[in-house]
């Protein structure tokens, strides 16, 4: 039996005010997509910031991939496996979309060359990949700030799977998107899911947490009040977590 990419044992987490995660414990096991739901100020966010590196739990462990993230080795060793989509996605609007998405490489490119926009044909040639796979090859050259908020969920989407990650955090990344949409960019990433890349993903869409989501848990003032499988979330259950 294959042993869980993420394990988070009492993790708590406060921004100076009370605290927003309180004593939560989570397992995810690999190749598995996990759906994080509740209210606005829930802690999804913070949640997945705490699992990317982002922030430091006060109190708490977090492994990824085996390793405890306040022992060594952890930096660039841990977190390159690790893509982050965050709700506002992180594009440079002035980049074109290949120049975003080759953002992507680089924790795998030396600093000077990164810095001056120089990657090698390998990375050129993964970057066209990853557009060409999200449905964007006839946007390569074009503008982030000339393009729709389905094709910036794209590109976000593209630059995440160049980085090559183990695993994939996702905020709140459909909240804009119109339903079809939406569903397009789940589809897509439960295409790359199936394989070896594990998602994490916050949300408030229930629909699409029970249809594409293995695990689901809820979080209601930074407690982890339920976890199940997706597939038996109810609008029933998570309205009483809602209001």
């Amino acid at each position: 039996m294959s042993s869980p990419i993420i394990q988070l044992k009492d993790i708590w987490f406060s921004y100076g005010r009370g605290y927003a995660l309180t004593g939560i414990e989570l397992q995810v096991m690999p190749s598995t997509t996990t759906a994080v739901i509740g209210p606005s100020g829930s802690g999804k966010t913070t949640l997945l910031k705490v699992i990317a590196g982002l922030l430091k739990p006060e109190k708490g462990d977090v492994e990824l991939l085996g390793h405890k993230l306040n022992e060594p080795p952890t930096g660039r060793e841990i977190y390159r496996m690790v893509g982050y989509v965050p709700q506002q996605l992180g594009l440079v609007r002035s980049y074109t979309s290949l120049q975003n998405v080759l953002l992507g490489a680089l924790a795998r490119t030396s600093l000077i060359p990164s810095l001056l926009g120089f990657f090698s044909e390998q990375e050129l040639i993964l970057a066209r990949e990853c557009l060409s796979l999200v449905g964007l090859e006839r946007k390569l050259n074009e503008k982030v700030y000339r393009l729709s908020g389905g094709e910036r969920q794209r590109v976000a989407i593209a630059r995440a799977l160049t980085q090559k990650p183990k695993l994939l955090l996702a905020d709140e990344f459909t909240s804009d998107l119109d339903y079809v949409t939406a569903l397009d960019i789940m589809d897509l990433l439960r295409e790359n899911t199936r394989t070896d890349i594990t998602l994490i993903m916050a949300t408030h869409n229930i629909e699409i947490a029970s249809e594409y989501a293995d695990t689901a848990i809820v979080l209601r003032e930074g407690k982890k009040v339920s976890e199940s499988k997706a597939k038996d979330l109810t609008q029933e259950m998570v309205r009483r977590v809602f209001t």
